[in-house]
């Protein structure tokens, strides 16, 4: 989440007067997260968060993907569904650009996740799969191999002046994971794609929400699980936090056990994961998106991560 597009007190009264939610208090930007604009909505009755989609992949997905989140919704799974007019609609205008209202969620997402909550993220990801496997969702992973190639491309010249063993690095890791994983005939099924700690909420130990699903798609699922075991358990420097990876994992398979050939990749499921991480930090860092308030990660975390996978020992760890 972040701020792309400004938006005043004064242009919500329109927007306000087709729902029930009261009227405005306070409006503030949020600044986490890097795709999308986002505001926390203040009123006399509740708070909510605005969100403007700003990408027009994604707008085209906004149905689906609002159809996920019910259906996730409805089966148990933390996450804010839309709130919907008083004509019983849900994608409204504001800007020119597609806008949502959801409900804010408790709680606040763990800057330096525990074990427990480790535990607990893991335990709700798995939840989230086995919630999704009846879904009717087909969307295509908006961030896949096919896209990495993509910004491989773009980045090409660049690198090769600046860093050229890195666009080796980028290439020869996606022809291997391709290959090797996507290729591969694994279980699949709805993913949040960015399961990160800040697209979760806390109190305490206790998971209660799950936000942010604009990159959600169907895919292999232990790529999503990849993704977010990259996210909450490793240090900035590399390492593995071996409680966390073995808490995150120990929680999710407490709900789904991997099956043997997922266990077998799941060690290139964490390279494609820092791959896909690593371009796409690198691709905003050389083509930023300007914003009042944009969020840019820092993608050195990633490219070490990536160098650092093929030598980890998985065979303690995933079990």
């Amino acid at each position: 989440m972040s701020v792309f597009t400004t938006v005043e007190p004064e242009h919500l009264s329109a927007l306000l007067s087709r729902y029930s939610i009261g009227t405005l208090i306070g409006l503030e930007g949020i600044a986490d997260g890097v795709i999308n604009t986002n505001y926390r909505l203040n009123t006399t009755k509740n708070q909510f968060v605005l969100t403007l989609v700003e990408d027009p992949g994604e707008s085209r997905a906004l149905p689906l993907l609002i159809h996920m989140i019910t259906h996730l919704a409805n089966r148990g799974i933390p996450c804010p569904c839309p709130v919907v007019d008083n004509r019983g609609k849900v994608i409204q205008q504001l800007h020119n650009r597609p806008a949502l209202i959801v409900p804010f969620l408790p709680g606040s997402a763990p800057k330096q996740p525990s074990a427990n909550q480790c535990h607990s993220a893991g335990k709700a990801l798995a939840q989230m799969h086995q919630a999704g496997l009846d879904c009717h969702f087909n969307r295509d992973n908006p961030m896949g191999p096919g896209t990495w190639q993509r910004q491989i491309q773009a980045l090409s010249a660049h690198l090769q002046q600046h860093n050229p063993d890195q666009i080796t690095l980028f290439q020869s890791c996606l022809d291997h994971v391709r290959l090797a994983l996507f290729d591969q005939p694994l279980p699949q099924g709805v993913c949040h794609a960015d399961y990160f700690p800040d697209n979760t909420l806390f109190e305490g130990e206790a998971l209660t929400g799950i936000i942010d699903f604009f990159f959600a798609c169907r895919e292999i699922l232990v790529y999503d699980l990849a993704v977010a075991l990259n996210a909450w358990c490793f240090t900035v420097d590399g390492p593995v936090k071996e409680a966390q990876f073995s808490s995150f994992l120990s929680g999710y398979q407490s709900i789904r056990p991997l099956e043997t050939e997922e266990k077998k990749r799941l060690p290139l499921a964490l390279e494609a994961a820092a791959l896909r991480f690593a371009l796409s930090r690198t691709f905003d860092s050389v083509f930023p998106r300007g914003g009042s308030t944009v969020t840019k990660k820092d993608p050195t975390e990633y490219v070490r991560r990536l160098r650092l996978m093929p030598v980890y020992t998985w065979h303690r760890l995933i079990h």
